[in-house]
């Protein structure tokens, strides 16, 4: 039965290929504050002055603070899963994460995100049965409507059942 749930959850992933939505939470949108970039600078061991003192930026000839760019993922965190609804019978994995930043972010941008899935694919493991692969593709944009990161994010996701009954 939960190879059936598996199933019917990827095909709703299918179904879903190609729209765009707003992912997370939060909403997709955020404004990194000075506070923010400090704190999140500062969880990363990110300890360049330009990260913390704006005298620091402006001396390097930024206009203010500027943000570590992974700061993106605080906006809209990887994957589908809102949008899919995973039965609880499934388990998911976050598989792999791939990012690219075009533009630096810094304090008084507002980043929104918006997302779509991508890809959907069913594989066998050996040791969890059949396994769904589902590829989202998260783009960030500033106010100004530029493209500052895009992050492709892979989930996992497989019937805790099925694994069970091959241990």
């Amino acid at each position: 039965m939960s190879v059936a749930v598996l199933r019917e959850t990827l095909e709703r992933a299918r179904s879903l290929i190609g729209r765009r939505y707003i992912p997370g939470e939060s909403k997709g949108i955020s404004e990194i504050t000075e506070f923010f970039a400090q704190d999140w600078s500062r969880g990363l061991e990110q300890f360049a002055d330009h990260y913390h003192d704006t005298e620091a930026a402006a001396a390097l000839g930024l206009g203010t603070i500027r943000v570590p760019p992974s700061f993106v993922t605080l906006v809209a965190r990887g994957p589908s899963y809102d949008v899919i609804g995973i039965p609880e019978e499934l388990v998911t994995l976050h598989g792999e994460s791939e990012f690219e930043f075009f533009a630096d972010l810094e304090v008084g941008d507002t980043i929104t995100a918006e997302a779509q899935i991508v890809e959907v694919t069913e594989k066998e493991s050996e040791r969890l049965g059949p396994m769904g692969v589902v590829i989202t593709v998260n783009e960030y944009r500033n106010q100004r409507g530029t493209v500052v990161a895009v992050h492709r994010w892979t989930s996992l996701m497989y019937s805790s059942a099925e694994a069970i009954s091959r241990l």
